[in-house]
C-alpha cells in the first residue's frame, strides 16, 4: 500500500516535501501508508492556502497588472479571468472584484476610455447600475478597447491634447528666452567687472539648469513646427509620426496652429476671435499667450478629473 502511494506522487513533489522527516510516517522502522497520506494532505493544504492568498493579493492590485499589460485590455481581462477561475476551483469566493476592476481601468492611458469607465463607476455607486457585474464590466471594457483599436484611436492624443502640447512648447520657449536674456545681462556685468580689474566669472562651470534648458530645447524643437505658418505655396496639410495635420487659422488668437482637424471642422473659430488680446498685451513680452496657455492646461486637468 505504501509503495503504491509513494509511486503515485510527482517526483518533484516527493523530493521537495516527502523525503525529509520520514519519522512522521515511520513506526519501528516501518513506513505507514496512512501516516504518509496524512503528510501529503498537510502539504497540499499549506500549498493551497498560500496559492489562494497570492491570488487574492493579485486581484486586489489589478492596477499594477494593467500597467504590466501596457493597457492591453484583452490581455488584462484574460489574466483576471484565469485568476478568478483558479479561486473557484479551490472552492473560494471572489470578493469586491468589480471595485478592483474600476481602479485598474482608471489607470489606462486612454482618456476617452477612462472617462467612459468613470461614468459607469459613478452610475454603479449611485445605484443606477445595480445589475452591473464584474464580468459585465470586463465585457464593456473590452468592447470599448476593440472599437478604439479598430478605428486606430487607442491611446492617441486627442485634438485638445495636441493643442495643449503645442502650448506647453510655446511656454517653454518663452521661459527659455527669458532665461537667455537674463544670462546675457549677467555676462555683460561680468565683462564690466573684468575691465575694472576684478576677476570675471568666465571660467565658472554652469549649474544643472543648463542641462535642464537643453532638455527643454529638445522638447520644444519636436513640436515647434506646430506654430509655424505655411507661406506661399507651402502645403497646408502634412503627415507627422503617422498622423495627418492640417493648418487651422482659428487657434492662438488667429495666429493659427497645425491640428488634427480640418479648418472647416474647427470648433474654436469664434472662441479665438472673441478672446483676442489688445496691442498692449501683445507688446508686453507675450504674457497674454502664456496666460491663455495656462488656462487651457488648467481646464484640461479639470476635465481629466
Amino acid at each position: 500500500m505504501f509503495t503504491a502511494l509513494e509511486n503515485s506522487l510527482d517526483p518533484r513533489f516527493k523530493s521537495e516535501h516527502m523525503l525529509h522527516d520520514e519519522s512522521e510516517y515511520t513506526v519501528q522502522g516501518t513506513k505507514i501508508a496512512a501516516l504518509y497520506l496524512l503528510r501529503i494532505f498537510k502539504k497540499c493544504e499549506i500549498g493551497t492556502s498560500a496559492t489562494i492568498a497570492l491570488i487574492r493579493s493579485d486581484l486586489q492590485n489589478l492596477d499594477k497588472l494593467i500597467t504590466e499589460c501596457k493597457s492591453d485590455i484583452r490581455t488584462f481581462n484574460s489574466k483576471v479571468k484565469t485568476m478568478v477561475q483558479k479561486l473557484r476551483c479551490y472552492g473560494e469566493p471572489v470578493h469586491d472584484l468589480i471595485h478592483s476592476l474600476f481602479k485598474a481601468y482608471d489607470a489606462v492611458k486612454d482618456s476617452e476610455f477612462v472617462r467612459t469607465i468613470r461614468d459607469e463607476r459613478k452610475a454603479f455607486i449611485l445605484g443606477q447600475r445595480k445589475d452591473l457585474t464584474a464580468d459585465g464590466l470586463m465585457d464593456l471594457a473590452e468592447s470599448l478597447y476593440n472599437i478604439y483599436v479598430e478605428d486606430k484611436s487607442w491611446m492617441q492624443h486627442t485634438d485638445h491634447q495636441e493643442q495643449i502640447i503645442a502650448l506647453q512648447a510655446e511656454i517653454k520657449t518663452l521661459k527659455s528666452g527669458r532665461s537667455k536674456s537674463s544670462s546675457s545681462g549677467s555676462d555683460r556685468n561680468s565683462n564690466k567687472s573684468g575691465k575694472k580689474g576684478k576677476k570675471g566669472r568666465k571660467g565658472k562651470k554652469s549649474s544643472g539648469k543648463s542641462d535642464e534648458n537643453d532638455e527643454n530645447a529638445d522638447d520644444e524643437s519636436k513640436w515647434a513646427w506646430k506654430t509655424k505658418t505655411p507661406t506661399g505655396r507651402q502645403p497646408k496639410e502634412k503627415v507627422y509620426e503617422g498622423k495627418t495635420y492640417y493648418w487651422c487659422p482659428n487657434h492662438r488668437r488667429g495666429k493659427g496652429l497645425w491640428s488634427l482637424h480640418k479648418p472647416d471642422d474647427c470648433r474654436n473659430k469664434d472662441k479665438d476671435k472673441n478672446d483676442a488680446d489688445d496691442e498692449d498685451s501683445r507688446e508686453n513680452g507675450g504674457r497674454a499667450s502664456v496666460t491663455a496657455a495656462l488656462a487651457l492646461l488648467e481646464q484640461s486637468e479639470s476635465d481629466q478629473e
